[in-house]
């Protein structure tokens, strides 16, 4: 055990996306640090993670495909595995060896236990403990939400509170209103922070055929035609 003062402990660094909208909102992702990035399919959740250059890409829904990396991340690392005990692993041994690692997604996983819940409270309490180790590793969970249904419908996402309360930043993504045959319109709102006041939002605009990246809404041919493709 070791006691600090306030002038001993170190600043959390952050991992910037490089685009001016997302680093306006958010100074970045923090190093170390846990964060959970929430929305329904097709949002722009991978696609908001490749954004920000990751070392290893856990691949567990087998969705991401080699266009998408080589356009936004060509030089990730990209594991596919399905089983919850194979993931712990794969994150015991690259933790603090990796800045950032991205895990897409974490409702998709294998779990042996199918009581009810099971997963959420092993993946909460498992973050929960690990959180503290981080060192140099920002871990970014990607989530899928789900309607709790009853008296009053609530959305919630696996991982329950133990995610939530360990999290450094939580990110919900939905797709913007832009419906267009080449852009993509992400809308992030900071959830939760301990790097910057929560609330804030920003959007983010994506060609999907050229690969740029714009914080400033397209104009023109093919920016307002819908081609009802949904992207996660």
């Amino acid at each position: 055990m070791r006691i600090y003062t306030a002038s001993e402990l170190p600043d959390k660094g952050t991992i910037p996306s490089g685009v001016e909208t997302l680093d306006s909102a958010f100074p970045g992702l923090p190093l170390p640090g846990v964060v959970e990035v929430f929305g329904p399919p097709g949002s722009g959740k991978s696609l908001l993670a490749l954004l920000y250059k990751p070392e290893v890409y856990v691949d567990v829904e087998g969705s991401l495909g080699g266009t998408w990396l080589s356009t936004w991340s060509p030089n990730t690392q990209v594991v596919r595995l399905v089983d919850w005990e194979d993931l712990k692993k794969l994150l015991e041994a690259c933790v603090n060896k990796y800045r950032l690692i991205v895990v897409d997604s974490i409702a998709a996983l294998d779990f042996d236990d199918s009581r009810p819940g099971a997963l959420s409270r092993h993946l909460g309490a498992w973050v929960v403990h690990s959180a503290p180790r981080l060192q140099s590793t920002c871990l970014m969970l990607l989530n899928h939400v789900r309607v709790e249904w009853g008296p009053y419908p609530s959305l919630s996402s696996p991982g329950g509170f133990g995610l939530k309360h360990a999290a450094d930043l939580r990110l919900k993504v939905r797709r913007g209103e832009l419906k267009s045959v080449v852009w993509h319109e992400i809308v992030v709102e900071v959830v939760k922070s301990k790097i910057c006041p929560s609330g804030r939002k920003a959007s983010v605009f994506l060609n999907l055929k050229t690969g740029e990246v714009s914080a400033i809404r397209p104009r023109g041919k093919g920016a307002e035609e819908e081609d009802g493709v949904e992207r996660d």
